[in-house]
């Protein structure tokens, strides 16, 4: 395999187990307000532990946090803000659906918002395929949808 495909196929494990996690979540407490705090909160703990470590290993990288550019900084707040918001919809979705229905639903808005967002902003071009690929998701969506 090569280096383009390994991080898509070790994303889709890690975060399928994430998705499937999260359900079970909502099994044992329907209250998505906390899970939504708790999950959030839970990550920027972790994040903070990984960083002692890291820092510990690669002195530098609390000083490169420091000079990343404050744009590079509103992005991430922005980005960090509509996490924890898709947080509390994604518990949402998955106490009221199952999981069969909510993940695929939920996975093929991303990839088709995405490519929207990648063809209007960034400029990103379609080739032929990907637009075969697009329209099989739309089919896909349709078909769970159904069900």
């Amino acid at each position: 395999m090569n280096n383009r495909i390994v991080p898509v196929i070790a994303i889709s494990f890690i975060w399928a187990g994430i998705f499937n996690l999260c359900k079970k979540a909502t099994e044992l407490n329907d209250n998505i307000v906390t899970l939504g705090f708790i999950k959030t909160l839970l990550i920027g703990l972790i994040s903070i532990i990984a960083l002692i470590f890291y820092q510990v290993k690669n002195t530098k990288v609390i000083e490169n946090i420091k000079n990343v550019d404050n744009n590079v900084w509103l992005i991430l707040i922005v980005s960090c803000t509509l996490e924890v918001a898709s947080a509390f919809f994604y518990f949402h979705s998955l106490k009221n659906n199952d999981a069969t229905w909510s993940i695929p639903m939920i996975e093929a808005g991303v990839i088709l918002i995405s490519v929207i967002v990648s063809i209007y902003v960034f400029k990103e071009k379609l080739t032929l395929m990907r637009i075969i690929g697009i329209l099989t998701i739309i089919l896909g969506m349709y078909l769970v949808y159904l069900t």
